[in-house]
């Protein structure tokens, strides 16, 4: 368990913070504090960066501060999508009417963005291999 779950009682919205927050959708008539609370405890993923907290839940991510436990910032993340480019049938092919050497920039810049997301989350994988070998060799 985390800090941040750990002190999710302390988890308040600044003034700032708030008028933030009430951009997303969500947030509309509700008690953002208790609301920002739920969606940080149903986050997928959440990891510390220096100060600050960052909790992915769906399409939002929340950014806490480590330190006061505010909330700095609530974003909405536009979905992304992979799309699949057939090369050889035109029937599939969205991209049938670009010229081959578009289809080839797209190919490249999709393969590039595959690879770099791959590579972060392979990144952040060791790095949590790392964090539970440290701490395993503390313990002993």
């Amino acid at each position: 368990m985390n800090d941040l779950i750990k002190n999710i009682g302390k988890v308040h919205a600044s003034k700032i913070g708030l008028e933030r927050a009430m951009r997303v959708p969500d947030l509309k008539d509700v008690d953002a504090n208790v609301y920002l609370r739920e969606r940080i405890l149903q986050a997928d993923r959440m990891e510390r960066n220096g100060e600050n907290w960052y909790a992915y839940a769906d399409n939002h991510i929340f950014i806490v501060d480590a330190n006061t436990y505010e909330v700095i910032s609530a974003k909405y993340i536009k979905a992304t999508c992979i799309t699949t480019i057939y090369f050889n049938d035109a029937s599939k092919n969205v991209y049938a009417e670009l010229s081959p050497d578009d289809l080839e920039y797209l190919a490249k810049r999709f393969a590039k963005r595959i690879y770099r997301d791959c590579m972060r989350d392979i990144a952040e994988e060791k790095q949590k291999q790392r964090e539970c070998q440290n701490v395993k060799t503390t313990e002993e």
